[in-house]
């Protein structure tokens, strides 16, 4: 059974075709069953595939026919708005955000920082993977929360995703990092 409800957000800008075929490809070589959701962030957003209690591979197939163009930058922070609204409303919820680049943030990113720092009630966390090299203001902005998680990059976007769901599933074991500020000049 899955930990809680999965939101994915993949950036609808030209850094996202990477993700966007990667989480096709990951998607439909897994096992894992529960609630889904896929967004791409392009001018708002939009919903591109929806799995309630079902095989997360058949989002895959949802997503061929929602191919977004891939053009201009967008501002993430509506889309992960939703996916965090949605992916709260049930206790372990994870909302994977999927992007290039983040050189200028666009819009106010507090929103988030705030829903990092109180939970939202369930606990849900947001997993970052940048699919490029390059400036990230978001993750530095959240990277001090207990909430935010950086995916670190161990191999291809696919074989990365391909582990973070067996991760997220319970199908494999994972390491988690988790930082602690301490008072005690000893520690």
């Amino acid at each position: 059974a899955a930990p809680g409800r999965l939101a994915v957000v993949i950036d609808g800008g030209p850094t996202g075709r990477d993700g966007w075929q990667a989480v096709r490809e990951a998607l439909s070589g897994t096992k894992a069953r529960g609630d889904l959701r896929v967004w791409v962030s392009e001018d708002g957003f939009r919903e591109v595939a929806a799995i309630d209690e079902g095989p997360l591979k058949a989002a895959g197939e949802r997503m061929a026919g929602n191919t977004p163009r891939f053009e201009g930058g967008h501002d993430p922070i509506p889309a992960l708005e939703a996916a965090w609204t949605w992916a709260s409303q049930q206790p372990g919820g994870t909302v994977l955000w999927i992007h290039g680049a983040v050189p200028v943030l666009l819009g106010d990113p507090q929103s988030i920082s705030q829903r990092l720092q109180r939970g939202e009630g369930s606990g849900a966390r947001l997993v970052d993977l940048q699919v490029v090299d390059g400036p990230h203001l978001a993750g530095r902005e959240w990277s001090s929360q207990p909430l935010y998680e950086a995916l670190p990059r161990l191999g291809s976007v696919v074989e990365d995703l391909k582990r973070f769901l067996k991760e997220w599933s319970g199908e494999a074991q994972g390491w988690r990092w988790r930082t602690e500020r301490s008072e005690d000049p000893g520690l």
